[in-house]
């Protein structure tokens, strides 16, 4: 017994010897060699074909459609569990899938929050090397521009005094 290629057009049958053997005293009652020649009249013209036969092979067929009923039902039940555990499976890598984003994400911000710290830094330490260099340019031009008075202060007075008498005149 078990699961099986029955010979009705493919389908499967609970018990395959007694599906097949059904299958041959129906088609011998019905005086055909194939399902598709089946007919009911067929049956009615077999003499051979008794009430009590009939009953007999229609409860027999009743049996094999319960019991692949019963096997197809039991098999259902098996996918849905299958189906649930790999849903729940599914589900549960998800949400680890989902965490590790998550993580990755929250990372990946502190990461930028550590790259614009260190952008900010440079950008002070060039603020703080040009305030240096303007200082140090302004003090340099001071100095000079000082030098340049200096040198003027201590030429002679004299000089200026004659330029002075000089204009007047």
């Amino acid at each position: 017994g078990g699961w099986g290629v029955g010979g009705v057009g493919g389908i499967v049958m609970f018990d395959t010897t007694d599906g097949e053997k059904w299958l041959r005293t129906a088609l011998e009652g019905a005086s055909v060699q194939s399902v598709s020649a089946m007919s009911h009249q067929g049956f009615i013209k077999n003499k051979a074909m008794t009430r009590e036969a009939m009953a007999k092979l229609l409860c027999e067929a009743c049996e094999i459609v319960d019991g692949q009923y019963l096997k197809c039902v039991r098999e259902m039940n098996m996918l849905m569990l299958n189906l649930e555990q790999t849903s729940d499976e599914s589900i549960e890598m998800l949400e680890k899938e989902n965490e590790k984003l998550k993580s990755d994400l929250i990372q990946y911000q502190k990461d930028v929050v550590d790259l614009q710290r260190e952008l900010l830094a440079a950008k002070d330490q060039q603020l703080s090397d040009l305030k240096a260099s303007v200082i140090a340019s302004v003090e340099n031009t001071v100095k000079a521009e000082f030098k340049s008075y200096s040198s003027v202060v201590q030429q002679p007075c004299e000089t200026k005094i004659q330029n002075q008498t000089t204009l007047k005149s």
